[in-house]
C-alpha cells in the first residue's frame, strides 16, 4: 500500500491549496475592491458587456479556488485556470501596462495550474473519496 503522506503528495497538496487561495483572492478583488478598474479593463479589451465578463471570470476564480482548496474537480479547475492564466499572460505580453502584476507572476500561476492537470489533487482531497 502506498503511503499518501510522502513528499510528492504533500507538494501537490500545498500547490493546490495555495493556488486555490490566490484565485479566491483574485475573484474577491474583482467583485469588491477593483471592480471599476476591471470593468474599464474589459471595456478596453472590447469584451462587452464588461459586467458579464467580470462576473464570469470572478465567479470562475472564486468557485474554482474553493474547489481547489477542498480538492474537488482539481484537474477540471486546473484546465480552466491554465486557460485563464495563458490568456492573461498573452494580454500582459501585448500590453505591458494592462495588468498590475509582472508577467512572471502570471506565468508562474499558469505553470502551477498546468502541472495540476497532470499531477492531480494530492492528499486530503474530496476527489480521492469519490
Amino acid at each position: 500500500m502506498t503511503n499518501i503522506f510522502t513528499y510528492p503528495f504533500l507538494g501537490v497538496f500545498f500547490l493546490r491549496i495555495f493556488l486555490g487561495i490566490i484565485f479566491i483572492y483574485f475573484g474577491y478583488l474583482k467583485f469588491f475592491q477593483d471592480k471599476e478598474e476591471k470593468l474599464s479593463f474589459f471595456k478596453k479589451l472590447n469584451l462587452n458587456p464588461p459586467f458579464f465578463f467580470l462576473s464570469v471570470i470572478a465567479g470562475i476564480e472564486i468557485i474554482g479556488g474553493i474547489f481547489l482548496v477542498i480538492g474537488l474537480f482539481t484537474q477540471i479547475v486546473a484546465i480552466l485556470f491554465s486557460i485563464l492564466m495563458l490568456s492573461t499572460t498573452i494580454i500582459k505580453l501585448t500590453n505591458k501596462n494592462a495588468l498590475k502584476n509582472d508577467i512572471d507572476y502570471y506565468l508562474m500561476l499558469f505553470v502551477i495550474s498546468f502541472s495540476l492537470i497532470f499531477l492531480g489533487p494530492g492528499i486530503l482531497a474530496i476527489s480521492l473519496f469519490l
